[in-house]
Formats: structure tokens, C-alpha cells, sequence
């Protein structure tokens, strides 16, 4: 009986070695599905903050401080990625007018935590980028799906790898006067 024991224990760690041929390889999956949009904010015309205030609306008038008003975003990422910013009466980036753009990263223009300059404008044009002069530049109409003033529209913004891998999107609801 001793004898079948070690005779079944030997056949056992043999083919257990010849499985692997007596090395073991450790394979490292990488999980990594692109840049995470840890947090999107605007400072309203009225200096209502979405970081700091959850109960008052957003509202943007092209009246007050010239129509200007702030987004800001954190994005973790490995590397560089890419941001669309769009305006559409639903919260999501499809169909969407893109009042801005940016490509970001380590020793870009917008890193990880990035603040832009936006501009509302009394002909329903919004545009977005690093200064006035930029969201000036980068102003779009976006009149074709405003019915009435005031009304509700969606701020939306979109990350992704810069090769356009793991993209992420959130958006808040806007008042425009």
C-alpha cells in the first residue's frame, strides 16, 4: 500500500512538471481602460460653484460679466487624452454642437486638472477654451435646439485616450437665460 501511495504521489508531481515544464510564468493583465473623468464643474454667471453647491441651478445669462463663465475637470490618465466639450438638450455627447476641444496631458496646455474660459453670447453662440480669446474663437450657434428663453440645456464633456480608447462622459444641466 506504501508502494501505490508514492508511486500515485511521484505520477502526480510529474505531470504537474511537465505541465509547465518546471517553471511557473506570471502574466500581468493590464486593466487599464483609458483616462477616468474624476469631476466636471462649471461656475455659473452668478458664481453659483457645482463643485460646492448641488441645490441651485446653473444658469448662464450673456448679460452678466460678458457672458463668461468657468468649467473646470479632473481626468486621471496614464498618458495623454483628449476632451470635447458640447452643448446639447440632452445629457449626452451625441448630437451635440462642441463649443471646445483640448488634447492634454503631462506638458500640455491642460493637464490632469484643467480650467477653462467659456462665453455665452446674446445671439446663442457658446464657445470654450483656455482664455477669452480662445472660447471667443471657438464660439459655435447653437440655436437649433433652443425653442424658447429661458431653457434647460446640458454642458457635456467627453475624455478619452489619445488614441481615442476608454472614453468617459458626464454632463451638467445648464439654465440659459
Amino acid at each position: 500500500m506504501k508502494t501505490l501511495k508514492a508511486l500515485v504521489v511521484a505520477l502526480i508531481m510529474m505531470s504537474l512538471l511537465a505541465c509547465d515544464g518546471g517553471t511557473t510564468e506570471t502574466v500581468y493583465v493590464d486593466s487599464y481602460r483609458g483616462p477616468e473623468l474624476y469631476s466636471f464643474n462649471i461656475i455659473d454667471s452668478y458664481g453659483v460653484d457645482s463643485a460646492e453647491n448641488h441645490v441651485d441651478p446653473l444658469v448662464l445669462n450673456p448679460d452678466v460679466n460678458g457672458g463668461y463663465f468657468d468649467i473646470d475637470w479632473d481626468v486621471r490618465s496614464r498618458g495623454d487624452y483628449s476632451v470635447l466639450i458640447g452643448i446639447n438638450d440632452r445629457p449626452i455627447m451625441k448630437d451635440a454642437v462642441i463649443v471646445g476641444s483640448a488634447s492634454c496631458g503631462r506638458g500640455l496646455a491642460c493637464d490632469q486638472q484643467t480650467w477653462y474660459v467659456c462665453r455665452y453670447t446674446e445671439d446663442l453662440r457658446i464657445g470654450c477654451g483656455l482664455d477669452e480669446t480662445a472660447a471667443d474663437f471657438k464660439l459655435k450657434y447653437v440655436d437649433y435646439f433652443i425653442y424658447d428663453l429661458p431653457q434647460d440645456v446640458y454642458l457635456v464633456i467627453k475624455a478619452c485616450g489619445s488614441r481615442g480608447e476608454g472614453c468617459e462622459e458626464t454632463s451638467l444641466p445648464i439654465w440659459l437665460e
